[in-house]
């Protein structure tokens, strides 16, 4: 049986928007920062392949169903997922405490992909709580930090 994937906005800051991919066993597949609504499917890969090497790395090739949904809130597939996201992540797995902010992370602590699990399941954390200012910041950081390392990778 193939695995959902539930696609939706988390919100929108300023004149961004953001969309996620959410796999039916908590994982955070994709996510996607846009400047229109109108763009979000094609964007996160229903209307287009785009982010397809992501969702295949995760479930398997062609191992998965991306689904639209207008209210994640209201959706009880979207909130079996957030619940799965949290045992993935819990409060309690955050053990180190860095001495001095510029020790916060080292190569030693994190990974890259790492902290961009953390950020997306602190940003499902924090769209738990509406508070949507919080989904917004962490959405951008996610990608931004994504995106940099993909560009990494490319001179390597």
């Amino acid at each position: 049986m193939k695995k959902k994937i539930w696609c939706f906005s988390t919100g929108q800051n300023g004149s961004f928007h953001n969309v996620v991919a959410l796999c039916e066993d908590g994982v955070i597949v994709a996510g996607h920062t846009c400047s229109e609504p109108a763009f979000f499917e094609g964007d996160i890969g229903i209307t287009t392949i785009k982010k397809h090497e992501a969702y295949d790395s995760h479930c398997g090739k062609d191992n998965w169903t991306l689904q639209w949904v207008d209210n994640p809130i209201g959706h009880e597939g979207v909130q079996a997922a957030i619940a799965e996201n949290a045992k993935l992540f819990p409060a309690s797995a955050i053990t180190k405490q860095p001495t001095e902010t510029t020790q916060a992370f080292s190569s030693d602590d994190i990974t890259v992909g790492e902290l961009v699990r953390f950020i997306n399941a602190a940003c499902v954390a924090a769209s738990r709580e509406n508070d949507q200012d919080k989904v917004h910041v962490l959405a951008l950081l996610g990608g931004q930090i994504e995106y940099a390392y993909n560009l990494y990778k490319q001179t390597k």
